[in-house]
């Protein structure tokens, strides 16, 4: 259960609370996302995919990196990432990395926009 107390006066403990809403339905969401990965930074990019599991409100597992419309085996294995201050880091070893970075920041949108969904069908 959550219990949190909430101060009109500062947004970011709002939002907290306004995420805390979504958490029980966060648990067990799978999407797919897609990002833009820059190996070589303004050199070589590539389009990938990855199956996203939320396990928790700032928790999921990345699955099946792949590229776009692909049927090849996955490009990296699996893991987990999360949201810690704002940052989407590596749970197995708390850093960040380029590649959680930018799945991580998939993963923001994806969600933004699926709370912006949310909240404009209540």
């Amino acid at each position: 259960m959550w219990i949190i107390l909430v101060s009109l006066f500062v947004p970011e403990v709002f939002i907290v609370w306004h995420a805390s809403l979504y958490s029980i339905s966060m648990d067990q969401l799978v999407f797919t996302i897609s990002f833009v990965y820059e190996i070589l930074p303004d050199a070589l990019q590539v389009d990938l995919s990855a199956e996203i599991e939320m396990v928790g409100y700032d928790c999921c597992l990345v699955r099946e990196i792949r590229r776009i419309n692909s049927n090849e085996s996955p490009l990296l294995p699996e893991m987990k990432l999360q949201k810690n201050l704002g940052r989407w880091i590596h749970s197995a070893s708390g850093n960040e990395s380029n590649i959680s970075r930018t799945i991580g920041e998939a993963i923001s949108r994806h969600l933004s926009q699926r709370e912006k969904r949310a909240d404009e069908n209540i």
